[in-house]
């Protein structure tokens, strides 16, 4: 994935978030192991609150984070 920032290639300009997960999807579909890094950047703020909203514990949402 030649863009794992966000970013529209060569604009400069970011992208949507959903696209740029669908686009991080996409490459670890294709087997792009670095693309991993970019879909965890994309969704471990939201992975963590619905952790933390089930476990009510933060140390127990920051463990079962690290674990997916």
């Amino acid at each position: 994935m030649a863009e794992t920032d966000g970013r529209h290639a060569g604009t400069g300009r970011r992208r949507a978030p959903e696209t740029a997960l669908d686009d991080a999807l996409a490459a670890v579909a294709q087997g792009d192991r670095d693309a991993l890094r970019t879909v965890y950047d994309l969704t471990r703020a939201k992975l963590y609150g619905i952790a933390l909203g089930v476990l009510k514990d933060r140390e127990a949402a920051e463990d079962v984070l690290q674990s997916v």
